[in-house]
Parts: C-alpha cells; sequence; structure tokens
C-alpha cells in the first residue's frame, strides 16, 4: 500500500497510516493529508459565515444611515416650510402704520399728506386738516386722487379697526403709500396735533 492511502478508524477505533498519524477528534485519527484538508474547509466555511455577516451588517447599517438621512431630510423639509409659512403669516400680519410722531415730523417739513378721518361718526371733533371720508364713500373719493399720494387714516377704534381698513382698501385701490395712524385722534392730539370740531376745521 502506497503512504498516500490511509485506512480510517471511527469511534475509538486507531487510525493507521504509513505516513504519520494526527489526532482530531477523540478516539478518531487520520493523516496530516486529511486533517489539512478538514481544516481548511472548516477554515474556509468560517470565512463564509464571517463575509455573510460583515455584508448583513454593512446592509443594516446602510439601511439605518438612509433612514436617518431621510429622516433629517424629512425635518427639514417640514421645518423649512413652517418658517417659510410663519414668515408668510407674520408678513401678512404686518399692518401699515404710521406713529403720530412721525407723521407730524413729516408734516412740519412741509411734506403734503392727505389725512382722512375714516369714522362714521365724528363725535365733534377732527384732526385740523383732515377730511371725513367713511368706509362707503372711500372708493367714490379715491376716484380723482393720485395713487401716488401719501395718505394717513385715522379713527378712535381700540384698535385703530376702522383706519386699517380703509388703508387695505386703499392699497387694493393702488394707493401704495397709504398708511393708518397707530393710536388714532388720541395719539395724535398728545403729539401735539390741533383737534378741532368739524365746523372749524
Amino acid at each position: 500500500m502506497r503512504p498516500e492511502v490511509v485506512a480510517v478508524w471511527v469511534v475509538g477505533l486507531r487510525v493507521t497510516s504509513w505516513a504519520s498519524n494526527v489526532r482530531i477528534m477523540p478516539g478518531v485519527y487520520t493523516s496530516p493529508t486529511l486533517a489539512s484538508g478538514w481544516f481548511s474547509k472548516r477554515v474556509q466555511r468560517k470565512g463564509e459565515v464571517i463575509m455573510r455577516f460583515r455584508m448583513l451588517l454593512a446592509t443594516v447599517i446602510a439601511t439605518a444611515l438612509a433612514g436617518g438621512v431621510a429622516a433629517q431630510t424629512d425635518k427639514h423639509v417640514h421645518e423649512h416650510g413652517s418658517v417659510k409659512a410663519a414668515e408668510s403669516k407674520a408678513a401678512a400680519d404686518i399692518k401699515p402704520q404710521i406713529t403720530a410722531k412721525d407723521l407730524k415730523q413729516r408734516l412740519d417739513k412741509g411734506e403734503k399728506i392727505t389725512i382722512i378721518d375714516a369714522r362714521h361718526d365724528l363725535g365733534g371733533q377732527i384732526l385740523k386738516g383732515a377730511i371725513h371720508v367713511s368706509m362707503d364713500k372711500l372708493e367714490e373719493w379715491a376716484k380723482d386722487v393720485d395713487k401716488n399720494s401719501v395718505i394717513v387714516t385715522y379713527c378712535t377704534c381700540p384698535h385703530d379697526e376702522a383706519a386699517d381698513a380703509e388703508v387695505q382698501t386703499l392699497q387694493k385701490m393702488g394707493f401704495k403709500n397709504a398708511y393708518a395712524l397707530a393710536g388714532g385722534l388720541d395719539a395724535a392730539r398728545s403729539a401735539g396735533f390741533e383737534v378741532v370740531t368739524p365746523a372749524d376745521k
């Protein structure tokens, strides 16, 4: 028998070979050639398992990262959209108003400004030099007025509602220089404007 030929005895029997015997399990012996092949297969299988595990781990990590990026993108879009919506709302909430102090300074400098009392009932008081144009007469009055005119409306409402309403209507008509007087008649009086009765205006 050639040295390469090996007789194997399993389960407690010795393995006989012309070459040196190698023990691979209790009671099991084999030749170096067979042992080498057996260990090579074990190592190969172990390597395949490790490779599959690495590929699976890489897939899990890639999926998690992709999900994180998508979540961040959605969050950014959502937040960005919310900010834009808030900015638009804030811009819409900004009222075109002027303070009594600023109005007086501009008038003192000689600037031509039309002042409108927007109330329906004057109550016996009006700013000197102002004209009385209530909302129901505003459209008719505006027909012959230059769209570039600077117009300031005022009232005595708690939050300048009547004045703001006329300004919005004027701006829709094309009067871009229309403003409501913040604080109305009382603010004008405090700033030094003369208040007169309608007959004396």
